[in-house]
């Protein structure tokens, strides 16, 4: 056999290099010049960690533009100020999309606190694209669900389920998309599922052994989830709760504690086996009979050591999740403006308590613990440093409102860094958190002024 020369082999790879493509998205978002547009998605779809993909401008036209490389098809979103719209992105596709984005210019409206979704309308779509086809199918099957949903759900009539599966496959004979044929295979399965037509076993049989596990397919997932909720405490009867815990309490074994679960029939596959392991530990987690210490560990030992990668990314995942905002873990970073125009950073605090709290100008809590806090401030200032970030649109907001208050401690402006709220979970207004000198987390959230916090700081700077 001729070995291929080094020469042609660099010539080979160029040109495949070459003519590879890249998913592109190309759009126009009227009305939100100058914003910021990201891309995002599920790490995974256990602990459901978002990532962003890609963030890019949107500009003074109210054009953007995205050039990915993504190897399989995902589910994302696309965000603006937190406004969402649901986004199929496949391998090696073009897509020309047209954004509404009607509330942008409307200073009282806070996306945020009230977030909506966006209407998003793909120009150079056609009859089997993606996106398309999911729409049409999930028209077509909630309607039939609205119509039919007593006699499904109560009455429990498979013969409707059978006659759903026709209509579908009438409509969609011959669209060769696996993806999508695998969306509605496990659409249907989640409704055989909780009408209870077939029994969990015979799920079993039908939708997992034997079959490839599709992370990245939402509604596989979606339907594994739901089969696997609770599992290993209530649904196996082969696994045992004491096995359970002398295998997470006492031995703390990653090993042991995948061959305990071996026991059941069902989870003789290694992959699927170790999937619904990382699935219980999740729930585990939040129960008084499992030592937290030890599950973590686990989930530890298999992002190490776990042979499949998958496994290993969603076990890393879950360790950020279930350790987000603990106490004892790093709070967020962040490096903001404060009102001589100065950047700030976390950091810039350490050595001394941090009580910090988000708000805006238009939450009137927020403005009457501010009154509170101004005492405290002063009271407590020498040992515990007081930030307020301001999540206004604008800048000047904050410091016009500043300028107006006899306020003399830390204020800060976001200029819209929402990765900052998501960091934090801020959910409503105000929030407070409470860091102690290292920059860690102490009480997630802090009471407010008006709670009693200064019960709070007699006792830690005591």
């Amino acid at each position: 056999m001729k070995k291929i020369s080094g020469f042609f082999l660099a010539f080979l790879v160029l040109c495949i290099s070459t003519y590879a493509q890249n998913t592109t998205i190309k759009g126009l978002a009227p009305r939100a010049e100058g914003k910021s547009i990201r891309i995002i998605t599920y790490s995974d779809q256990i602990s459901y960690l978002e990532k962003t993909i890609a963030i890019t401008t949107i500009d003074t036209g109210g054009k953007f533009f995205f050039d990915l490389n993504i190897q399989n098809t995902i589910f994302a979103y696309l965000d603006i100020d937190f406004q969402k719209a649901d986004f199929y992105l496949e391998p090696e596709k073009n897509y020309e999309i047209k954004i509404d984005t009607l509330n942008f210019l409307n200073e009282q409206y806070n996306s945020f606190i009230n977030p909506q979704y966006l209407n998003v309308q793909i120009i150079n779509t056609n009859k089997n694209e993606l996106n398309l086809l999911i729409q049409k199918f999930n028209v077509q099957y909630n309607d039939f669900i609205i119509e039919k949903f007593n006699n499904i759900y109560r009455s429990r009539n498979k013969s409707l389920i059978d006659t759903l599966k026709i209509k579908i496959n009438d409509s969609f004979s011959g669209i060769k998309n696996n993806y999508f044929n695998n969306y509605i295979k496990y659409k249907i399965a989640s409704l055989e599922q909780m009408s209870r037509t077939i029994n969990k076993s015979s799920l079993a049989q039908k939708y997992f052994i034997g079959k490839p596990i599709l992370y990245n397919n939402v509604e596989y997932m979606y339907f594994f989830n739901e089969y696997f909720s609770q599992y290993l405490t209530i649904t196996s009867k082969p696994i045992k709760k004491n096995d359970l815990i002398s295998t997470i309490n006492l031995q703390n074994s990653y090993p042991a504690l995948l061959d305990s679960l071996g026991k059941d029939t069902l989870l003789r596959n290694e992959v699927l086996r170790e999937l619904v392991l990382l699935k219980g530990l999740s729930e585990l987690f939040y129960s008084p009979d499992y030592n937290r210490k030890n599950i973590l560990k686990i989930l530890n030992d298999i992002a190490f050591s776990s042979k499949f990668e998958e496994h290993r990314l969603i076990a890393k995942n879950l360790i950020i999740t279930l350790t987000k905002l603990q106490p004892g873990t790093p709070a967020p970073d962040f490096t903001f403006i404060n009102i001589n125009n100065d950047s700030v950073s976390l950091s810039n605090f350490k050595g001394k308590y941090i009580y910090l709290n988000f708000w805006t100008t238009k939450c009137t809590p927020c403005l009457q613990e501010m009154e509170l806090m101004n005492s405290l401030n002063k009271k407590y200032k020498d040992d515990i440093e007081f930030v307020s970030i301001s999540l206004d649109k604008e800048f000047m907001t904050m410091y016009h409102f500043f300028d107006n208050h006899n306020f003399i401690w830390t204020f800060l402006h976001s200029y819209n860094n929402y990765e900052i709220t998501e960091a934090f979970d801020v959910e409503a207004f105000p929030l407070f958190v409470l860091l102690d000198k290292e920059g860690n987390i102490l009480k997630y959230p802090a009471p407010g002024p008006s709670e009693n916090i200064e019960m709070v700081f007699e006792k830690i700077i005591d």
